[in-house]
């Protein structure tokens, strides 16, 4: 994927996050996705791989999440990424 392409899905993965849009988030990932955070000792966030297109779904339209959230699209590691700022939960 291209890197214009690659800042589509990552736009459309986020829009579909912070509107808890399930369906469209499982329409966007692999049936093998994984999700591995570092939550910084945030309440709510897994400590383990989250496994599997359904779960990594659900576990990204956790709405109180985005709640007052920003978020910015960056370089990283040569791609595009997503970074997310929250002040207070």
């Amino acid at each position: 994927m291209d890197a214009a392409g690659h800042r589509r899905l990552l736009t459309a993965f986020v829009s579909a996050a912070r509107t808890g849009d399930v369906a469209a988030l499982e329409a966007l990932l692999a049936p093998d996705a994984v999700s591995l955070t570092d939550g910084n000792g945030m309440r709510g966030c897994a400590r383990v791989p989250v496994v599997g297109r359904e779960r990594v779904a659900r576990l990204s339209a956790h709405r109180p999440f985005w709640r007052g959230a920003e978020f910015l699209l960056v370089n990283v590691n040569a791609g595009a990424g997503v970074l997310v700022s929250q002040r207070e939960l």
